[in-house]
């Protein structure tokens, strides 16, 4: 019999316990029950207001005035053209950029273990970037898109990674030598900077990694071959450029800093790809050469004559338009 009541009692105290404790919740941290009966939206939306209740876009966002934000930039390239003529180089592709801020921050205990989110790009702080040798000067700042949207990572408490990658087209000067042509090889560099000075901005090449090219899809994805021309390579680097002077040295000391802009240049080195080049050299003289051979052996002062030649220069005429085809 006693042993009956005390098992009657311990079912009780443990049907206590579950009744107080819901279950499926993990309390880390806030009201359980509001965090369970908020859906992902309301999260989501209470999470937009609370980052942003407060920020400020053109506050840097470091709480340490004296430190810089350093930007790492990634460039994806999914189409280039080249004119010659005009000594331009467009190129089409992704601008990927990441840092970090420490304003827009919060704690995924309290939306319940929420860890990214998505924000307008006009919304945040975002570094001013200048394309240095564009042909569109004061234009340039409308061939990066402004419609974008930005990622952020929360990392913990204190620091959130944003990363942004816009939609770019930019047309860049160029200086090309066609002195060996048609084996000529060239380069041309894109090249940005940001306003502010590297004690506020550094830039930096992502992971020391070279921009990525993608100018073809599926069984064209290793597809190199731009109209005239082949692409051998494409890199980065950076250098910094102060009083006129530019270099590969980073500087360390604040005076250099304070006056000193750190620029990167994507480059692309391509070569004339031109199949057809001793085709349209040897063909006329073939024609030229087969003409005059076989004038001789017509006799002087016929008709055939005036018909030979007009023939010859139709020939000439149908080769020039089928390799303007071709090229």
């Amino acid at each position: 019999m006693q042993s009956i009541f005390i098992l009657s009692v311990c079912s009780a105290l443990l049907l206590i316990f579950a009744q107080e404790e819901p279950e499926g919740i993990d309390a880390e941290g806030g009201d359980a029950e509001e965090i369970y009966n908020k859906t992902y939206t309301e999260h989501q939306t209470a999470l937009e207001k609370a980052i942003f209740k407060d920020y400020v876009n053109t506050r840097r966002p470091v709480r340490n005035s004296s430190q810089p934000v350093e930007v790492s930039v990634h460039f994806h390239i999914v189409h280039v053209s080249i004119s010659q003529e005009e000594q331009t180089m467009t190129v089409h592709g992704h601008l990927y950029m990441t840092w970090i801020d420490e304003f827009l921050v919060w704690d995924v205990k309290d939306y319940n273990g929420i860890r990214i989110t998505r924000s307008s790009k006009w919304r945040i702080w975002q570094p001013k970037i200048v394309i240095a040798n564009s042909v569109s000067g004061i234009y340039s700042a409308f061939e990066i898109s402004t419609h974008a949207h930005v990622i952020l990572q929360s990392l913990g408490k204190e620091q959130t990674r944003v990363e942004m990658y816009p939609t770019f087209s930019i047309k860049v000067g160029c200086s090309f030598e066609f002195a060996d042509y048609p084996r000529d090889m060239n380069s041309c560099s894109l090249t940005v900077y940001t306003r502010q000075r590297m004690s506020e901005v550094i830039l930096k090449n992502y992971y020391d990694m070279p921009p990525t090219l993608s100018i073809g899809w599926g069984s064209q994805s290793d597809k190199r071959i731009i109209s005239d021309f082949e692409i051998l390579n494409v890199s980065s680097h950076v250098n910094y450029y102060s009083n006129g002077e530019v270099t590969t040295v980073e500087p360390t000391t604040a005076n250099e800093i304070a006056e000193t802009w750190s620029v990167l240049h994507t480059t692309i080195y391509f070569r004339r790809h031109s199949v057809m080049f001793g085709v349209s050299m040897l063909l006329p003289c073939l024609v030229s050469r087969n003409y005059f051979l076989s004038g001789t052996l017509i006799p002087n002062h016929s008709g055939a004559n005036s018909l030979y030649t007009s023939n010859f220069f139709i020939s000439i005429y149908s080769a020039h338009l089928v390799l303007a085809v071709d090229f």
